[in-house]
C-alpha cells in the first residue's frame, strides 16, 4: 500500500512541476477515453495538453510506452507511430499524412527543433540532431544531422 501512495505522490509532484509530464497525463487520459469510445473526453484532453505545454498529438498517432518529453512544445500530426522509450526535446515535430506515414523505432532521441516528415522510418536507437530535417529513412543506430538530415555517425553500443 505504501508503494502505491508514494508512486501517486510522485506522479502528482511531477504534474505540478513539469508541464510536459502533465501534458502526457492528459494525452494518456484522452487515449484511454478514445479507446473506450467515451465521447468528448479525447478532445478535452487534447485541448488541455495543448494549453498546458503546447503538446499537440493528433488522433492518428500511436505512442508506445515510456514516451518522454524533456519539455513541451512538441507536435505529432498524421499517421505517426512511436516505439517504446522515445525521447523528444522541445520544438520538435513529426508530420505525416495518409499517404506518407512516419514510424519511429524504440529508444530514439529527437533533438530540439528537429522535424521529421513522412514518409519515413526512423530505426531503433537512432539519434536525430537538433534542428535536423528528416525526409527519408534513418537506419538503426544512426546519428543524423543537418538540413536535409544526413548520417554523421553511429550510436555507440552499450
Amino acid at each position: 500500500m505504501g508503494d502505491r501512495v508514494t508512486t501517486a505522490g510522485q506522479m502528482i509532484r511531477l504534474m505540478l512541476e513539469s508541464d510536459a509530464y502533465l501534458a502526457q497525463v492528459f494525452y494518456r487520459l484522452g487515449a484511454w477515453a478514445k479507446h473506450r469510445r467515451i465521447p468528448g473526453i479525447w478532445r478535452l484532453a487534447s485541448w488541455a495538453a495543448s494549453t498546458v505545454a503546447q503538446v499537440h498529438v493528433g488522433p492518428d498517432v500511436v505512442v508506445g510506452p515510456g514516451w518522454y518529453l524533456a519539455h513541451g512544445q512538441v507536435s505529432l500530426q498524421g499517421p505517426v507511430t512511436l516505439g517504446a522509450g522515445v525521447v523528444m526535446f522541445p520544438w520538435s515535430s513529426v508530420v505525416a499524412s495518409a499517404g506518407s506515414p512516419v514510424t519511429i523505432g524504440v529508444d530514439v532521441r529527437v533533438g530540439t527543433g528537429a522535424v521529421i516528415q513522412g514518409p519515413c522510418r526512423v530505426g531503433d536507437h537512432a539519434r536525430i540532431g537538433a534542428n535536423a530535417v528528416v525526409t527519408g529513412d534513418v537506419a538503426n543506430g544512426a546519428k543524423v544531422a543537418g538540413i536535409p538530415a544526413r548520417a554523421i555517425g553511429a550510436v555507440a553500443t552499450r
